[in-house]
C-alpha cells in the first residue's frame, strides 16, 4: 500500500449511475400497493411520490453544495468535521459506515439471493428446486452463504479501482432503468391504446399514511451516494452537480412511468392487492414468463445498489481513518483504492449476512442514519454562516429553502417511525 491521492478517474456518466444505481431498488415495486391500498385518493397517491422526489431534490442541493465546496472522499464525516468538529463527524461516521453500509450490504445481498436468484434458480431447475432460505450447510441458510459470495465478489471488483467499479455500476444500472422504462411505456401504450385510463379510486378513506409515506421516502434513498466518493470525481464542481440532482431526475421520471403504468394497467385495486407491483405489471402485459425477466431486472438493479455502496462505504471508513490518523488503513493501492477497508468492509457485511443480525441493526440504526444526514444538511447552513468566502462551485438554489425541506421531512419521518413504535 502506497500514501498517494486517489485519481479522479468518475466522469458524470459513471457518478450518475453511482447516484442512480443507489436509488433504484425494489422499494418502487414495493411501495405503490402499499401507496394505492392506503392512500385512496389519486391526487394523494401522486402528491406523495412528487413529495418523495422533492425532498430527494432538496437534499441533493445541499449534498452538491458541500461536496463541490469539500470535494473530499468521505461525504457525511468530512462535512460534520468541517462544520462541527471532530466528535461530531466520527460518531456519524461510525453510524453510517456500520448501519448503513456494512449493514445494508448485507441485507440487499441475502435478499438478492432470496428472492431473484431463488425465481431464476425456480425456472432453471424447475419448481422443486429446494429454497435457498431453507436449505442449510454447516447450521448456515443457503440465501445467507450465497449472499456472502455476492459481497465477496462486489468486493473484488471493487478493489479493482473506482474506474472499475463504475463501469460496472454503469452497466448494472443502465439495463434494469431502460428496462423497466420500457416495460412501463409497453403497458401504458398498449392499455391506452384499448382504451384504458387513469382508473377512479374506490371510495374510501387514507388508513395508513405513515407506512404509505415512509415507503416513499426510502424508495428515493440514495442520492447522496457519489459525495461519499467525491475525492475521485473528475472536476467535481461540475460533475457532482450534475450526478446528483441528474441521477435524482432520471430515477424521478422512472418512478412517475411506473406508477402510471401500475395504475393504468392494473388498476386501483389490482394494484393495492399486487404485493410486489413489478411482477405483477410484467405478468399483465408479457404473461407469467415474464416474471422472470422482472427477477433479472430487479437483481440487476439491487446488485448494482450493493456495488455502490461497497463502493462509498470504504470511502466512509477511509475518512474516519484518516481523522483518527491510523496509518497502517490510510494507505491506498496504486490505483488509488483504499483496498484494506474494502476488504474490513466486507468481512463486517458478510459477518452480518451470516449472523443474520443485520435486519435489527439496520432497524436499529435508521433512525441515527436520519439524523446524520439531517445534521449534514444543518453543517451546510451553519458553513454559510462561518464561512461566507469559501469557493462553491455550486450553491444550493433558493437557499435556505432546500435545508428546511430536507429537515422538515426528515423530522416528519422520525415522527412516523417513533409513533409506529409505540
Amino acid at each position: 500500500m502506497e500514501n498517494v491521492e486517489a485519481p479522479r478517474v468518475l466522469g458524470p456518466v459513471g457518478a450518475t449511475a453511482i447516484v442512480a444505481g443507489s436509488m433504484l431498488g425494489v422499494g418502487i415495486l414495493l411501495t405503490p400497493p402499499v401507496v394505492a391500498a392506503s392512500v385512496p385518493s389519486l391526487w394523494g397517491f401522486a402528491a406523495l411520490w412528487l413529495a418523495g422526489a422533492l425532498v430527494a431534490a432538496s437534499g441533493g442541493l445541499v449534498y452538491a453544495e458541500l461536496g463541490t465546496m469539500i470535494p473530499e472522499a468521505g461525504g457525511d464525516v468530512v462535512f460534520q468535521r468541517r462544520a462541527f468538529g471532530r466528535g461530531w463527524a466520527l460518531l456519524a461516521g461510525a453510524v453510517i459506515f456500520v448501519g448503513a453500509f456494512a449493514g445494508s450490504i448485507a441485507a440487499m445481498s441475502v435478499a438478492l439471493c432470496t428472492y431473484q436468484v431463488q425465481v431464476l434458480l425456480d425456472a432453471a431447475l424447475g419448481a422443486g428446486t429446494p429454497s435457498l432460505s431453507t436449505a442449510t450447510v454447516a447450521g448456515l441458510r443457503g440465501d445467507q452463504l450465497a449472499g456472502a459470495g455476492v459481497i465477496a465478489l462486489l468486493t473484488a471488483v471493487n478493489a479493482l479501482g473506482a474506474r472499475t467499479s463504475a463501469t460496472v455500476q454503469t452497466l448494472l444500472t443502465v439495463v434494469p432503468l431502460v428496462g423497466l422504462a420500457a416495460l412501463a411505456a409497453l403497458g401504458l401504450g398498449t392499455s391506452l391504446a384499448s382504451g384504458a385510463s387513469l382508473p377512479a379510486p374506490p371510495p374510501g378513506e387514507t388508513t395508513d399514511l405513515a407506512s404509505a409515506w415512509l415507503g416513499v421516502y426510502f424508495a428515493y434513498a440514495g442520492w447522496p451516494a457519489i459525495v461519499y466518493v467525491a475525492g475521485e470525481v473528475r472536476d467535481p464542481g461540475r460533475t457532482l452537480p450534475v450526478a446528483v440532482l441528474g441521477g435524482t431526475a432520471v430515477v424521478a421520471m422512472l418512478y412517475g412511468l411506473l406508477c402510471a403504468a401500475f395504475l393504468v394497467v392494473l388498476g386501483w385495486e389490482g394494484l393495492a392487492g399486487a404485493g410486489e407491483a413489478g411482477t405483477a405489471l410484467a405478468r399483465a402485459v408479457l404473461g407469467d414468463q415474464a416474471a422472470v425477466g422482472m427477477a433479472v431486472l430487479v437483481g440487476l438493479a439491487l446488485l448494482a445498489s450493493v456495488n455502490a455502496t461497497v463502493l462509498g462505504g470504504a470511502r466512509v471508513a477511509w475518512a474516519m481513518a484518516k481523522e483518527l490518523q491510523v496509518a497502517a488503513l490510510t494507505g491506498l493501492d496504486r490505483r488509488g483504492s483504499p483496498n484494506r477497508l474494502l476488504v474490513l468492509q466486507g468481512l463486517l457485511a458478510m459477518g452480518l449476512a451470516l449472523s443474520g443480525t443485520f435486519q435489527p441493526l439496520m432497524e436499529a440504526t435508521t433512525v441515527a442514519m436520519l439524523v446524520a444526514g439531517a445534521v449534514t444538511v444543518l453543517a451546510q447552513v451553519r458553513l454559510r454562516v462561518t464561512e461566507p468566502d469559501r469557493p462553491r462551485p455550486f450553491r444550493a438554489w433558493a437557499h435556505p429553502l432546500p435545508a428546511v425541506v430536507y429537515i422538515g421531512s426528515t423530522v416528519a419521518a422520525l415522527a412516523l417511525i417513533l409513533w409506529g413504535s409505540t
